[in-house]
């Protein structure tokens, strides 16, 4: 359907439904010089596959209580990036959502409160969508109480986004999803947000790919990590990193478990740009060709990184602790470190920055600090 100018005068759409849904296969074009108003308390849905286009020139009028929701897979163009009326609300930047305790709370940036602009969140579930924030919403952040207590599986995750709103029209962000990951992991790929409220295993020949942006948060207080007895790539990139982190509002060392890579079904894991914090250690045991890359692991309270009997790479982390154990541990076979920096939070000197034991590999271009040793070889290691 194109909403186009008409020589006669009426080049407007008035929706007066109550609740008008587009199909999934449906385009809806406003085209320059155009109307679309929703009379009062109508919600514009744009369904997946359905694209709403709002070009130059043209105008979006929201009357009371009225709003445009765009649900995952649907795509709305031109309003807030330089099609549709130029008063309307650009997409909301900066949108965040993070588990905290048993919510689900969301953040983004505010934006000028010009032409009685609102936002609302939208949360899809169980294939229906709802908006869940109260009429004439101002305030950019919102807390979803208790969601995080019953959602679902990662791989039918909830999802939430964001609608900025005022008189000219609406802009949305891109949906997130929220979901539970399984015990036994049973999809390839995570993103989103992932919650881990119990020990979480990747089965053999069954590898996990989690992908830039991701946020892995764990349920504090049981210890739960992951273990991969397949290859685990973390890609994390320089501007969207993977994050590791704890539920709590107030979190600690030891918050969570440990990343464990382990034996031969996990060689060649990766872990790449990720910030990895409140957890125990990232563990390698008995696996070889793992590679340790741009990483910031902070407050663990076991080793940074641990190797045991395996082989790889440690290359541009940046580990800082406050415990008395080691920023990396080599114990057996043969791992290169190479410009790593490492230093204690609290400075109280105990341990090795990195410490190499009956091991060997290149040790180069570290940068070490209040620790008793910067490296350490024992055990007959030979590192050069």
């Amino acid at each position: 359907m194109t909403v186009a100018p008409n020589p006669n005068g009426n080049d407007s759409i008035y929706i007066t439904d109550g609740y008008t849904t587009l199909a999934t296969t449906n385009t809806v074009e406003v085209q320059d010089g155009c109307t679309l108003t929703l009379e009062p308390n109508v919600q514009l849905v744009v369904c997946a596959g359905a694209n709403l286009i709002i070009d130059g020139g043209s105008q979006v009028i929201k009357e009371a209580g009225s709003s445009i929701d765009v649900e995952p897979g649907g795509t709305l163009t031109g309003i807030g990036s330089g099609g549709g009326n130029p008063n309307a609300p650009p997409q909301p930047t900066g949108f965040s959502v993070n588990i905290v305790g048993q919510n689900v709370v969301l953040k983004w940036n505010p934006q000028i409160p010009l032409n009685n602009l609102t936002y609302s969140v939208s949360k899809a579930s169980n294939g229906s969508v709802s908006v869940i924030t109260p009429s004439n919403y101002t305030s950019t952040s919102f807390t979803d109480s208790g969601a995080a207590a019953s959602l679902p599986d990662e791989n039918v995750a909830d999802a939430y986004w964001v609608t900025a709103t005022n008189s000219y029209g609406s802009s949305s962000t891109e949906p997130v999803s929220v979901g539970t990951a399984p015990t036994n992991v049973n999809s390839g790929l995570w993103s989103g947000v992932v919650y881990v409220n119990s020990a979480v295993t990747v089965p053999s020949d069954f590898p996990l790919t989690i992908e830039p942006g991701t946020r892995v948060v764990f349920n504090t207080g049981g210890g739960y990590g992951i273990t991969a007895n397949s290859p685990l790539s973390v890609d994390g990139s320089s501007s969207s990193p993977v994050v590791f982190t704890s539920n709590s509002a107030s979190p600690s060392p030891g918050d969570w478990g440990s990343i464990v890579l382990n034996g031969s079904g996990a060689n060649g894991s990766t872990i790449d740009y990720a910030d990895i914090d409140y957890g125990t250690q990232v563990d390698v045991e008995n696996a070889s060709n793992v590679e340790i890359t741009n990483c910031n692991i902070t407050a663990n309270s076991g080793h940074g990184i641990y190797y045991y009997n395996s082989s790889g790479s440690v290359l541009n982390n940046t580990i800082s602790n406050s415990n008395v154990n080691h920023g990396i541990y080599v114990l057996s076979l043969t791992v290169t470190c190479d410009g790593n920096v490492i230093y204690k939070i609290n400075q109280n000197q105990q341990g090795a920055g990195i410490q190499y034991s009956g091991s060997s590999g290149y040790i180069w271009r570290n940068d070490v600090d209040y620790y008793n040793w910067g490296i350490a070889a024992i055990w007959g290691s030979s590192p050069l």
